[in-house]
Protein backbone atom coordinates (compact mmCIF):
# COMPACT_ATOMS: atom_id res chain seq x y z
CA UNK A 1 0.00 0.00 0.00
CA UNK A 2 3.16 2.68 0.91
CA UNK A 3 4.63 2.09 -2.53
CA UNK A 4 1.45 2.49 -4.28
CA UNK A 5 1.18 5.67 -2.59
CA UNK A 6 4.61 7.00 -3.59
CA UNK A 7 3.63 5.53 -7.26
CA UNK A 8 1.28 8.30 -7.05
CA UNK A 9 2.88 11.05 -5.43
CA UNK A 10 6.32 10.39 -8.22
CA UNK A 11 3.84 10.60 -11.14
CA UNK A 12 2.58 13.74 -9.27
CA UNK A 13 5.75 15.62 -9.26
CA UNK A 14 5.52 15.20 -13.39
CA UNK A 15 2.20 16.73 -13.79
CA UNK A 16 3.12 19.50 -11.31
CA UNK A 17 6.16 20.15 -13.60
CA UNK A 18 3.90 19.81 -16.91
CA UNK A 19 1.21 22.26 -15.77
CA UNK A 20 2.99 24.82 -13.37
CA UNK A 21 3.01 27.43 -16.18
CA UNK A 22 -0.30 26.48 -17.80
CA UNK A 23 -2.31 27.00 -14.60
CA UNK A 24 -0.52 30.59 -14.15
CA UNK A 25 -2.08 31.44 -17.50
CA UNK A 26 1.85 31.14 -18.99
CA UNK A 27 -0.25 28.87 -22.07
CA UNK A 28 -3.13 28.27 -23.09
CA UNK A 29 -5.05 25.35 -23.18
CA UNK A 30 -4.23 24.92 -27.75
CA UNK A 31 -0.70 25.37 -27.10
CA UNK A 32 0.15 22.15 -25.06
CA UNK A 33 0.58 19.85 -28.20
CA UNK A 34 1.57 22.99 -31.00
CA UNK A 35 5.47 22.56 -31.07
CA UNK A 36 7.85 25.39 -32.26
CA UNK A 37 11.41 26.08 -31.88
CA UNK A 38 10.94 27.82 -28.62
CA UNK A 39 10.18 24.41 -27.04
CA UNK A 40 13.91 23.71 -27.63
CA UNK A 41 16.09 24.47 -24.86
CA UNK A 42 13.67 27.21 -23.86
CA UNK A 43 14.42 29.56 -21.03
CA UNK A 44 11.60 28.32 -18.97
CA UNK A 45 12.14 24.75 -18.84
CA UNK A 46 15.85 25.79 -18.68
CA UNK A 47 14.94 28.19 -15.27
CA UNK A 48 13.04 25.28 -14.23
CA UNK A 49 15.37 22.15 -14.44
CA UNK A 50 18.07 24.43 -12.47
CA UNK A 51 15.99 25.42 -10.13
CA UNK A 52 14.41 21.73 -9.42
CA UNK A 53 18.06 20.12 -9.45
CA UNK A 54 18.75 23.09 -6.73
CA UNK A 55 16.01 22.49 -4.48
CA UNK A 56 15.56 18.83 -4.70
CA UNK A 57 14.28 17.47 -1.33
CA UNK A 58 12.56 14.33 -0.94
CA UNK A 59 12.87 12.15 1.61
CA UNK A 60 10.98 10.11 4.65
CA UNK A 61 10.49 11.11 8.13
CA UNK A 62 8.77 9.07 10.79
CA UNK A 63 6.84 11.16 12.28
CA UNK A 64 2.99 10.90 13.85
CA UNK A 65 1.15 14.38 13.72
CA UNK A 66 -2.14 15.59 13.21
CA UNK A 67 -3.46 16.00 9.54
CA UNK A 68 -5.11 18.81 7.87
CA UNK A 69 -7.35 18.97 4.97
CA UNK A 70 -5.19 20.69 2.45
CA UNK A 71 -1.62 22.06 2.58
CA UNK A 72 -0.75 25.32 2.47
CA UNK A 73 2.06 26.15 3.94
CA UNK A 74 5.60 24.73 5.67
CA UNK A 75 4.54 21.74 7.62
CA UNK A 76 1.34 21.43 7.05
CA UNK A 77 -0.06 17.44 6.75
CA UNK A 78 -2.78 15.42 4.42
CA UNK A 79 -3.36 12.19 4.48
CA UNK A 80 -2.63 9.87 1.83
CA UNK A 81 -5.53 7.44 2.96
CA UNK A 82 -8.34 10.21 3.15
CA UNK A 83 -7.41 12.17 0.08
CA UNK A 84 -9.66 13.10 -2.75
CA UNK A 85 -9.02 13.67 -6.64
CA UNK A 86 -7.47 16.84 -7.41
CA UNK A 87 -5.81 18.01 -3.85
CA UNK A 88 -3.26 20.37 -4.32
CA UNK A 89 -0.27 19.40 -2.92
CA UNK A 90 2.35 22.40 -3.86
CA UNK A 91 1.01 24.38 -5.74
CA UNK A 92 2.29 25.54 -8.88
CA UNK A 93 4.46 28.46 -8.19
CA UNK A 94 7.68 29.44 -7.28
CA UNK A 95 9.28 29.54 -4.77
CA UNK A 96 7.54 25.83 -3.52
CA UNK A 97 6.12 24.84 -0.39
CA UNK A 98 7.52 22.25 1.75
CA UNK A 99 4.48 19.86 2.82
CA UNK A 100 4.43 16.96 5.03
CA UNK A 101 2.67 13.64 3.74
CA UNK A 102 1.13 11.32 6.07
CA UNK A 103 1.12 7.78 4.88
CA UNK A 104 -1.10 4.87 6.89
CA UNK A 105 -0.55 6.83 10.08
CA UNK A 106 3.02 6.14 10.25
CA UNK A 107 5.22 8.09 7.92
CA UNK A 108 5.54 11.62 6.43
CA UNK A 109 7.09 12.44 3.02
CA UNK A 110 8.52 15.96 2.69
CA UNK A 111 8.18 17.67 -0.69
CA UNK A 112 9.73 20.49 -2.06
CA UNK A 113 8.05 20.49 -5.47
CA UNK A 114 5.15 21.90 -7.55
CA UNK A 115 2.61 19.27 -7.97
CA UNK A 116 -0.81 18.40 -8.15
CA UNK A 117 -2.19 15.02 -6.97
CA UNK A 118 -3.91 12.68 -9.15
CA UNK A 119 -4.78 9.55 -7.92
CA UNK A 120 -3.23 6.41 -9.25
CA UNK A 121 -1.57 8.57 -11.84
CA UNK A 122 -4.79 9.53 -14.11
CA UNK A 123 -3.79 12.48 -17.02
CA UNK A 124 -7.20 13.77 -16.90
CA UNK A 125 -5.71 17.06 -17.14
CA UNK A 126 -5.04 16.52 -20.79
CA UNK A 127 -8.98 16.49 -21.79
CA UNK A 128 -9.84 20.13 -21.90
CA UNK A 129 -7.19 20.57 -24.75
CA UNK A 130 -8.53 17.55 -26.76
CA UNK A 131 -12.55 18.40 -25.79
CA UNK A 132 -11.51 21.92 -27.62
CA UNK A 133 -10.27 19.61 -30.84
CA UNK A 134 -14.09 18.41 -31.09
CA UNK A 135 -14.75 15.64 -33.37
CA UNK A 136 -11.36 15.86 -35.06
CA UNK A 137 -10.11 13.30 -33.28
CA UNK A 138 -13.10 10.94 -33.52
CA UNK A 139 -12.28 7.59 -35.28
CA UNK A 140 -15.37 5.16 -36.29
CA UNK A 141 -14.69 1.13 -36.63
CA UNK A 142 -16.77 -0.33 -38.73
CA UNK A 143 -17.85 -3.73 -37.25
CA UNK A 144 -16.43 -5.82 -39.99
CA UNK A 145 -13.05 -4.27 -39.42
CA UNK A 146 -9.85 -5.89 -37.40
CA UNK A 147 -11.19 -9.33 -37.54
CA UNK A 148 -7.60 -10.68 -38.06
CA UNK A 149 -4.81 -11.11 -35.64
CA UNK A 150 -2.60 -9.80 -38.36
CA UNK A 151 -1.43 -6.14 -39.29
CA UNK A 152 1.16 -6.16 -41.52
CA UNK A 153 2.40 -9.99 -42.20
CA UNK A 154 5.71 -8.48 -43.59
CA UNK A 155 6.77 -6.54 -41.08
CA UNK A 156 8.86 -7.83 -37.75
CA UNK A 157 6.42 -7.11 -35.47
CA UNK A 158 3.51 -8.19 -37.37
CA UNK A 159 0.59 -6.75 -34.93
CA UNK A 160 1.62 -2.86 -35.64
CA UNK A 161 -0.55 -1.07 -37.64
CA UNK A 162 1.20 0.59 -40.06
CA UNK A 163 -1.10 3.73 -39.71
CA UNK A 164 0.50 3.72 -36.01
CA UNK A 165 3.92 3.17 -37.13
CA UNK A 166 3.95 6.19 -39.56
CA UNK A 167 2.32 8.50 -36.83
CA UNK A 168 5.06 7.46 -34.51
CA UNK A 169 7.11 8.04 -37.06
CA UNK A 170 6.68 11.36 -38.10
CA UNK A 171 5.57 12.61 -34.35
CA UNK A 172 9.66 11.83 -33.67
CA UNK A 173 10.57 13.88 -36.83
CA UNK A 174 8.38 16.65 -35.93
CA UNK A 175 9.69 16.81 -32.20
CA UNK A 176 13.39 15.60 -32.60
CA UNK A 177 13.35 13.94 -29.84
CA UNK A 178 14.02 10.63 -31.22
CA UNK A 179 16.45 8.76 -34.06
CA UNK A 180 13.78 6.69 -36.15
CA UNK A 181 15.85 5.54 -38.67
CA UNK A 182 17.48 1.86 -39.11
CA UNK A 183 14.94 1.14 -36.10
CA UNK A 184 12.13 -1.60 -35.65
CA UNK A 185 9.00 -0.07 -33.77
CA UNK A 186 7.68 -2.64 -31.36
CA UNK A 187 4.06 -1.60 -30.07
CA UNK A 188 3.10 -2.73 -26.67
CA UNK A 189 0.14 -2.43 -24.18
CA UNK A 190 1.47 -0.08 -22.50
CA UNK A 191 5.21 0.64 -21.50
CA UNK A 192 4.81 -1.70 -18.86
CA UNK A 193 4.36 -4.54 -21.10
CA UNK A 194 7.33 -3.08 -23.12
CA UNK A 195 9.50 -2.88 -20.33
CA UNK A 196 8.71 -6.70 -19.52
CA UNK A 197 9.50 -7.62 -23.14
CA UNK A 198 12.75 -6.05 -22.95
CA UNK A 199 13.94 -7.48 -20.03
CA UNK A 200 12.77 -10.83 -21.30
CA UNK A 201 14.30 -9.63 -25.20
CA UNK A 202 17.60 -9.07 -23.38
CA UNK A 203 18.56 -11.02 -20.66
CA UNK A 204 20.72 -14.13 -21.28
CA UNK A 205 18.66 -17.45 -21.43
CA UNK A 206 21.44 -19.96 -20.08
CA UNK A 207 23.35 -17.74 -18.22
CA UNK A 208 24.58 -19.27 -14.27
CA UNK A 209 22.57 -16.77 -12.53
CA UNK A 210 19.55 -13.84 -12.96
CA UNK A 211 20.99 -10.78 -14.31
CA UNK A 212 20.85 -7.75 -12.18
CA UNK A 213 18.31 -5.09 -13.11
CA UNK A 214 19.56 -1.42 -11.77
CA UNK A 215 18.64 2.03 -11.51
CA UNK A 216 19.90 5.12 -10.38
CA UNK A 217 18.00 6.23 -7.25
CA UNK A 218 15.08 7.91 -6.66
CA UNK A 219 13.96 5.44 -9.72
CA UNK A 220 10.43 4.74 -10.72
CA UNK A 221 8.61 3.27 -7.68
CA UNK A 222 7.17 0.42 -9.73
CA UNK A 223 10.62 -0.73 -11.78
CA UNK A 224 11.01 -2.86 -8.65
CA UNK A 225 7.71 -4.24 -8.84
CA UNK A 226 7.25 -4.87 -12.70
CA UNK A 227 10.64 -6.48 -12.67
CA UNK A 228 9.62 -9.16 -9.75
CA UNK A 229 6.41 -9.86 -10.77
CA UNK A 230 6.80 -12.58 -13.03
CA UNK A 231 9.36 -14.32 -10.61
CA UNK A 232 11.58 -15.14 -13.70
CA UNK A 233 14.82 -16.81 -13.51
CA UNK A 234 16.33 -14.43 -16.00
CA UNK A 235 16.52 -11.34 -14.56
CA UNK A 236 16.56 -10.23 -11.04
CA UNK A 237 15.72 -6.41 -9.25
CA UNK A 238 19.12 -5.38 -7.64
CA UNK A 239 18.33 -1.95 -6.51
CA UNK A 240 19.88 1.77 -7.36
CA UNK A 241 22.78 1.83 -9.67
CA UNK A 242 24.87 4.03 -7.87
CA UNK A 243 25.61 0.95 -5.33
CA UNK A 244 26.12 -1.73 -8.38
CA UNK A 245 29.72 -2.58 -7.95
CA UNK A 246 29.52 -6.38 -8.89
CA UNK A 247 31.90 -7.19 -12.39
CA UNK A 248 28.98 -9.13 -13.64
CA UNK A 249 26.32 -8.47 -16.56
CA UNK A 250 23.82 -6.05 -15.42
CA UNK A 251 20.95 -4.10 -17.23
CA UNK A 252 20.55 -0.49 -16.35
CA UNK A 253 17.05 1.35 -16.52
CA UNK A 254 18.14 5.23 -17.56
CA UNK A 255 14.92 7.18 -17.12
CA UNK A 256 14.93 10.50 -18.30
CA UNK A 257 13.50 12.66 -17.79
CA UNK A 258 13.48 10.72 -14.47
CA UNK A 259 10.29 9.83 -12.86
CA UNK A 260 9.95 11.49 -9.84
CA UNK A 261 12.64 14.33 -10.04
CA UNK A 262 12.19 15.27 -13.26
CA UNK A 263 15.76 15.76 -13.96
CA UNK A 264 17.47 14.56 -16.80
CA UNK A 265 19.40 11.14 -16.26
CA UNK A 266 22.38 9.44 -18.14
CA UNK A 267 23.46 5.83 -17.34
CA UNK A 268 25.78 5.50 -13.86
CA UNK A 269 27.24 1.92 -14.02
CA UNK A 270 28.73 2.84 -16.92
CA UNK A 271 30.83 -1.13 -17.27
CA UNK A 272 31.27 -3.14 -20.54
CA UNK A 273 29.19 -6.20 -19.66
CA UNK A 274 26.05 -3.41 -19.28
CA UNK A 275 22.83 -3.24 -21.40
CA UNK A 276 20.51 0.26 -21.39
CA UNK A 277 17.11 0.62 -21.53
CA UNK A 278 16.45 4.10 -22.06
CA UNK A 279 13.17 5.05 -20.75
CA UNK A 280 11.71 8.01 -22.19
CA UNK A 281 8.44 8.46 -21.24
CA UNK A 282 8.32 11.70 -20.32
CA UNK A 283 10.99 13.03 -23.28
CA UNK A 284 8.56 15.16 -24.65
CA UNK A 285 8.91 19.58 -25.06
CA UNK A 286 5.61 19.67 -22.37
CA UNK A 287 8.03 17.85 -19.48
CA UNK A 288 11.40 19.17 -20.58
CA UNK A 289 13.93 20.94 -23.06
CA UNK A 290 14.59 18.74 -26.58
CA UNK A 291 18.26 18.38 -27.48
CA UNK A 292 19.18 19.79 -31.08
CA UNK A 293 20.57 15.88 -31.57
CA UNK A 294 17.57 13.26 -30.91
CA UNK A 295 18.20 10.61 -28.62
CA UNK A 296 19.99 7.52 -30.41
CA UNK A 297 20.19 4.69 -27.88
CA UNK A 298 19.74 0.91 -28.49
CA UNK A 299 16.35 0.59 -26.82
CA UNK A 300 13.81 3.50 -26.56
CA UNK A 301 10.97 3.23 -24.25
CA UNK A 302 8.04 5.75 -25.23
CA UNK A 303 4.16 5.53 -24.10
CA UNK A 304 0.87 7.48 -24.78
CA UNK A 305 -0.13 8.29 -22.03
CA UNK A 306 2.57 10.77 -21.64
CA UNK A 307 3.31 11.79 -25.00
CA UNK A 308 -0.82 12.94 -25.23
CA UNK A 309 -2.42 12.17 -22.30
CA UNK A 310 -4.29 9.05 -23.60
CA UNK A 311 -3.18 6.58 -20.89
CA UNK A 312 -6.79 4.59 -21.30
CA UNK A 313 -5.66 3.49 -24.36
CA UNK A 314 -2.75 1.44 -22.88
CA UNK A 315 -0.63 2.07 -25.54
CA UNK A 316 3.38 2.49 -26.14
CA UNK A 317 6.05 1.50 -28.30
CA UNK A 318 9.89 1.04 -28.48
CA UNK A 319 12.46 2.10 -31.09
CA UNK A 320 15.10 -0.80 -30.66
CA UNK A 321 18.13 -0.91 -33.02
CA UNK A 322 18.92 -4.69 -32.83
CA UNK A 323 17.01 -7.24 -35.03
CA UNK A 324 17.03 -9.98 -32.55
CA UNK A 325 15.78 -7.74 -29.64
CA UNK A 326 13.21 -6.75 -31.74
CA UNK A 327 11.72 -10.33 -32.25
CA UNK A 328 12.74 -11.55 -29.19
CA UNK A 329 9.95 -8.35 -27.96
CA UNK A 330 7.75 -9.34 -30.39
CA UNK A 331 7.81 -12.96 -29.37
CA UNK A 332 6.82 -12.18 -25.39
CA UNK A 333 4.40 -9.77 -26.09
CA UNK A 334 2.42 -12.64 -28.81
CA UNK A 335 3.17 -15.34 -26.21
CA UNK A 336 1.42 -12.66 -23.46
CA UNK A 337 -1.51 -11.32 -25.01
CA UNK A 338 -1.40 -12.21 -28.81
CA UNK A 339 -0.75 -8.57 -30.65
CA UNK A 340 -1.72 -5.63 -29.34
CA UNK A 341 -5.52 -3.80 -29.64
CA UNK A 342 -5.80 -2.60 -32.83
CA UNK A 343 -8.80 -0.10 -32.16
CA UNK A 344 -6.46 1.35 -29.83
CA UNK A 345 -3.10 1.81 -32.44
CA UNK A 346 -5.65 3.27 -34.65
CA UNK A 347 -6.59 5.38 -32.54
CA UNK A 348 -3.74 6.47 -31.58
CA UNK A 349 -2.64 7.07 -34.58
CA UNK A 350 -5.41 9.63 -35.05
CA UNK A 351 -4.51 11.76 -32.10
CA UNK A 352 -1.06 11.92 -33.12
CA UNK A 353 -1.36 13.19 -36.27
CA UNK A 354 -2.68 16.30 -34.69
CA UNK A 355 0.13 16.73 -32.60
CA UNK A 356 1.24 19.64 -35.21
CA UNK A 357 3.43 23.05 -35.40
CA UNK A 358 1.22 25.93 -35.19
Amino acid sequence: MILSHFLVISLALNAGLLYRDYCNGRHKAQDVFSFNNDCKNSSLVTKRDAHVAKSKRAFLETKTQSSSPSPKSLGDIIDLDHLETGTSLAGFGIPMVLVHVRVQGKYSLLLQFCAVLFPNGDPTMYERYWQQMGDKTTVVIPGWKFISYFSDVRSLCWFLEPEFANAVIRLHKLVGNAVTEDRYIVVGTGSTQLFQAVLYAVSPPNASEPISVVSAAPFYSSYPLITEFLKSGLYKWAGDAHKFKKDKPYIELVTSPNNPDGLSREAVVKQDQGILIHDLAYYWPQYTSISSSPADHDIMLFTVSKSTGHAGSRLGWALVKDQEIAKKMTEFIVLSTIGVSKESQLRAAKILSFVRFP
